[in-house]
């Protein structure tokens, strides 16, 4: 009877952590900070994005793993995203952010325009921008 106790115990801790490991690797919210002295935006597939919104200058937007897959339905592995300088997706493109929803920010891409005017960093879920 000890020995069937010890099992269950071993199987419920180990059910435990794969669990709490598959909700890890899932993914998370995204924090897009925003630290340059412009208002930004996001397109998705040709669309401006109604998920993300606009990111306020001098400010962190958090963007939920339900809507960052939302805004990525079509190719949750390699999402690209075009940022725009200004609110509703109009202005100057000013950088590409690749994202996979499981895994965070895989690439940045420079924009069309302007891309040495702005500094760049994603590590996972966390993308942040500034003006050099």
């Amino acid at each position: 009877m000890k020995y069937l106790k010890t099992q269950v115990i071993a199987l419920t801790i180990i059910g435990a952590s794969l669990f709490s490991s598959a909700l890890l690797a899932h993914g998370t919210n995204l924090k897009f900070s925003n630290d340059t002295n412009v208002d930004l935006s996001v397109r998705i597939n040709n669309a401006c994005s109604n998920q993300f919104g606009v990111i306020k200058r001098h400010s962190e937007k958090v963007i939920s793993k339900k809507s960052l897959e939302e805004a990525c339905k079509y190719d949750q592995s390699k999402c690209s995203m075009q940022v725009f300088n200004t609110a509703h997706c109009a202005g100057k493109q000013i950088e590409t952010v690749v994202i996979n929803t499981s895994q965070g920010v895989i690439s940045l891409e420079g924009g069309e325009t302007q891309s040495d005017y702005y500094y760049w960093r994603g590590d996972g879920f966390n993308l942040y921008v500034s003006n050099h």
